[in-house]
């Protein structure tokens, strides 16, 4: 699964998030109204220890997803091991959330974000069926709101369309958090 980094000890993760940071605010006029970096390692403390349980709607689409992308892309090579990888993914967005509970929306973001690294990383070409392209501006909320859900709605073609009798709307009330 791209972009999921084992690193060995805790100098290699403060040297890599040192990089993104510095890489992400390369251009920012007002480096000043992001949080310090004290506070940030702060909060990411105090999320290491919230202890998260996913919900049954989160499990089911992961478990869907998995499927459906096994039987739509094998020339993607989609390890058995993602399944977990992206379970995980769930349960740390929960976390940043600062929620116990892993929800379906944190099933469905955690995926988009893995569409999304997959084209990145491999391009459209590889996989027989990718998601839409959906590029998101952080200062318009509204904006995201949407492009969660039309991803969400897209997701849940795709799963239909693999695995028959499998339907994430139920669950889907048109809300995104």
């Amino acid at each position: 699964m791209p972009f999921i980094l084992d690193f060995t000890n805790e100098q290699e993760v403060e040297e890599y998030s040192s990089f993104i940071l510095s890489k992400s605010l390369r251009g920012v006029e007002n480096q000043e109204e992001f949080i310090s970096r004290d506070d940030f390692k702060q909060y990411l403390e105090m999320v290491k220890t919230i202890q998260v349980e996913a919900d049954l709607s989160s499990k089911e689409v992961i478990s869907n997803y998995f499927v459906a992308t096994r039987r739509s892309r094998p020339e993607c090579n989609f390890p058995i091991t993602s399944i977990s990888k992206l379970t995980v993914l769930a349960e740390s967005h929960a976390r940043l959330r600062l929620n116990p509970t892993v929800t379906h929306e944190d099933a469905i973001a955690v995926i988009r974000l893995y569409e999304q690294s997959m084209s990145y990383v491999y391009g459209k070409s590889i996989c027989t069926t990718v998601a839409p392209q959906m590029e998101m501006d952080f200062e318009q909320p509204a904006q995201i709101h949407h492009t969660m859900i039309s991803f969400s709605l897209w997701l849940d073609r795709y799963i239909r369309t693999y695995i028959k009798g499998t339907s994430m709307t139920s669950r889907d009330n048109g809300s995104f958090y």
